[in-house]
């Protein structure tokens, strides 16, 4: 018996690990929106899929840069896997800022100068619109209706309101 010893070079080619990169923290206003700017080392044309989840509040699930706009404070997820299989996951944490926003809930418009008037008080700095403006009374008749869009500095007077104006028990309003 021979010993056979049989010898080949060859070269292993190392594909590229496939990496993926988002900034941790992205800041909304609410009702505001921002494009998800996905960061990732290889080209696109390599990409095999896409997965952004959860889905609430993005334009797509399945492309590199949706636009996120979710109406509470979201973790979004995001898996890339190339065509080799491999594949990366990044987070990015979208925090929604909510207007800091007070609104008395009742108020008595009877003439003694004690709670009168109702108020929507809200940072100088905001612009924040009324769309529907309702006041009830305490057994819930709705007695004031308005339905125009309004800023909330202008207008808020219940005294120039006559039904409510003139009226002796306490009324509440849903804005």
């Amino acid at each position: 018996m021979r010993d056979v010893n049989l010898s080949k070079n060859f070269e292993i080619i190392q594909t590229p690990f496939i990496i993926t990169d988002l900034p941790p923290e992205l800041q909304l206003d609410l009702g505001s929106e921002e494009q998800l700017l996905l960061t990732i080392n290889i080209d696109p044309s390599k990409i095999k899929s896409v997965e952004w989840s959860p889905v609430a509040g993005l334009s797509c699930s399945d492309c590199l840069n949706p636009v996120a706009k979710p109406l509470v404070n979201t973790d979004y997820t995001v898996k890339v896997i190339d065509e080799n299989g491999c594949e990366s996951i990044s987070l990015i944490k979208v925090k929604v800022k909510t207007p800091d926003v007070y609104v008395p809930n009742v108020f008595a418009p009877n003439g003694d100068n004690i709670h009168d008037r109702v108020f929507v008080y809200g940072p100088d700095n905001e612009v924040i619109k009324i769309n529907v403006f309702q006041i009830f009374d305490r057994w819930g008749e709705k007695v004031f209706e308005i339905k125009i869009h309004f800023q909330i500095y202008l207008i808020m007077d219940g005294m120039g309101i006559s039904k409510v104006r003139n009226a002796t028990q306490g009324y509440m309003f849903i804005g």
